[in-house]
C-alpha cells in the first residue's frame, strides 16, 4: 500500500528582527537634508530580516559617538551624545520589509568626519517613550555606525551661518 499526500509547507509564527541595511556591507547611513521636515538629519533604511509585519510605530535614535558604552543594551542617558530621533510607522514598511527614517538632528553639525551611531528600537531606562517595545528575535543587531564626513551646513531661510573649508583657505557667510 502507498499512500500519496499532497505536501503542504506549514509556515510558523516568527517575531520581527530589526537592523540597519547593508549596501554593499556598509550600513546605510546618511546625512542630507530632509525636505519633509526641511531640516538636516540622519537618513537611515531599517530592514526587518523576518517576514514578519510590524503592526507598532519604531523609534531609531543617531548618536554622535557610542550611546552604550557600558554593553548593557540600554542607552547611556547620561552621555550627551543623542544626535536626534525618528519614527517609523507601521504603513512606511514596503512589501520587502524595508523602511526609511529620517532622524531630525537638534542641533547643527559643523563639517567634520563623526562616527555616527544608529540604534533601532532601543531600550531606554526611566522613558515613557515607545522604545524597545517591539518584541525581537535579536536585540544585539539593532546598532550600527558609520563615519560621516560632513562637509555642508544646512540652513532655512531664515538662518544666519558661517562655513569654512577644511584647510581655512574659504569662509562662507549666510546671512539671514
Amino acid at each position: 500500500n502507498i499512500t500519496a499526500t499532497e505536501r503542504q509547507v506549514i509556515k510558523t509564527p516568527s517575531k520581527p528582527d530589526l537592523t540597519v541595511q547593508l549596501s554593499s556591507g556598509i550600513p546605510s547611513i546618511s546625512f542630507g537634508y530632509s525636505a519633509l521636515s526641511q531640516q538636516p538629519g540622519i537618513n537611515v533604511r531599517i530592514e526587518n530580516t523576518e517576514e514578519t509585519e510590524i503592526s507598532q510605530p519604531i523609534m531609531v535614535y543617531a548618536f554622535t559617538g557610542n550611546p552604550d558604552q557600558n554593553g548593557d543594551g540600554i542607552i547611556d542617558t547620561d552621555n550627551g551624545l543623542l544626535l536626534g530621533k525618528g519614527r517609523i510607522e507601521p504603513e512606511d514598511w514596503d512589501s520587502k520589509g524595508i523602511a526609511s527614517a529620517t532622524v531630525s538632528a537638534d542641533r547643527q553639525l559643523p563639517p567634520g568626519k563623526y562616527i555616527i551611531f544608529v540604534w533601532v528600537d532601543p531600550e531606554i531606562n526611566g522613558s515613557d517613550d515607545i522604545s524597545g517595545q517591539c518584541d525581537e528575535i535579536s536585540e544585539s543587531d539593532n546598532i550600527s555606525f558609520r563615519v560621516l564626513d560632513i562637509a555642508q551646513i544646512a540652513l532655512s531661510p531664515s538662518d544666519e551661518g558661517v562655513a569654512h573649508s577644511p584647510d581655512g583657505v574659504l569662509d562662507f557667510n549666510a546671512p539671514a
